[in-house]
């Protein structure tokens, strides 16, 4: 047989479906405490690009609505949802479902004029302790600058100075969403 076409072009629409993608590894994320859910760093490994140039990535929300800047500096079961984004993730989609656990880690602060006192013949549990925090999150976080004296000091410990024998930590209803950021002593 022999076909012959005259006159105008039959054209017809091609449809091009979206490649589908898998998440491989463990797929989660992290944030800083008081930080917003838009922070969330994202992680897992995408499974079946079609071009290694495609610029596609893992990504995802928060599934719930009570994970906030103020939630507590914890992992978070099963509360992300997975998502694709980038310039080429309209050309992909996730072959299922994927969930991921969220942690939130501890916020950094800085301690400035760190330094201790009690009285000669008290215990170290009766120590004063003051300084300045600085890098809270929220004004009302409840937050201290609290601490530990080394074994090398006791009740009878001479009066006067004794240099680098305070180990400083944070204290308060709050204090587990932080970290001081380098070992204070004083």
């Amino acid at each position: 047989y022999t076909l012959s076409l005259t006159g105008t072009p039959v054209t017809g629409d091609l449809n091009i479906n979206k490649a589908v993608l898998t998440v491989s590894g463990t797929y989660g994320g992290s944030r800083t405490y008081g930080d917003d859910n838009s922070t969330i760093a994202y992680s897992g490994t995408l499974s079946g690009l079609k071009f290694a140039d495609d610029a596609v990535n893992v990504s995802g929300s928060v599934t719930d609505g009570t994970i906030t800047n103020h939630s507590n500096a914890a992992s978070y079961s099963g509360v992300l949802q997975g998502a694709l984004s980038g310039a080429s993730a309209g050309n992909y989609e996730l072959a299922a479902p994927v969930t991921g656990d969220l942690t939130i880690n501890k916020a950094a602060l800085s301690l400035s004029g760190y330094s201790g006192s009690r009285t000669y013949g008290d215990g170290n549990g009766t120590i004063t302790y003051t300084g300045t925090l600085n890098g809270l999150k929220f004004a009302d976080d409840a937050v201290n600058v609290s601490g530990s004296a080394d074994s090398s000091v006791t009740d009878r410990s001479n009066a006067g100075t004794h240099s680098n024998v305070l180990t400083a930590s944070p204290d308060g209803a709050r204090a587990g969403n932080y970290v001081i950021s380098a070992p204070v002593t004083g």
